[in-house]
């Protein structure tokens, strides 16, 4: 009896150390060609997406003003795209200042319709607080563009 158990122990172990070797050799194969095909495809020309360079975009911030509730700060305005390219994703980001130029906060938005060349999108930024920690009191704000990402 002991002799059968200990005959199938070794068949099942052997079994299962060929059965692993197949497997991880298929793996390395596989491996090795997605790596080769990757390779193959990873030269700048063939890369479908353009990275964003604000001047170089043709993405404008065209007008905007802010309003003021008891605790919150919103940023109205439109941005167009003036360039050759549809971009997408667009990240918009305002900074409040004080009087003398001091950082107070920061707040951002995404757009995420695709604007082709010419499009014009109205944009709100929310810069959003609460009764116990409202947005401190600004003089001014800074509003700029801070990511895109276009695929032609």
């Amino acid at each position: 009896m002991k002799s059968k158990i200990l005959d199938g122990f070794f068949i099942g172990l052997g079994f299962m150390i060929a059965l692993s070797i197949v497997f991880f050799g298929l793996g390395y194969v596989g491996l090795k060609y997605y790596n080769k095909e990757k390779e193959s495809h990873s030269s700048e020309f063939d890369y479908p997406f353009k990275q964003f360079d604000e001047p170089a975009s043709g993405l404008v911030i065209k007008e905007h003003h802010s309003v003021v509730t008891d605790f919150n700060v919103e940023i109205l305005g439109v941005i167009a795209n003036e360039g050759e390219d549809n971009w997408g994703s667009v990240s918009l980001e305002a900074e409040l200042f004080d009087k003398d130029g001091k950082f107070l906060h920061e707040c951002t938005e995404y757009i995420r319709n695709t604007m082709k060349p010419s499009d014009v999108e109205n944009f709100k930024i929310s810069c959003g607080g609460c009764e116990k920690r409202p947005i401190p009191g600004f003089d001014h704000y800074t509003i700029k563009i801070t990511d895109a990402f276009s695929k032609n």
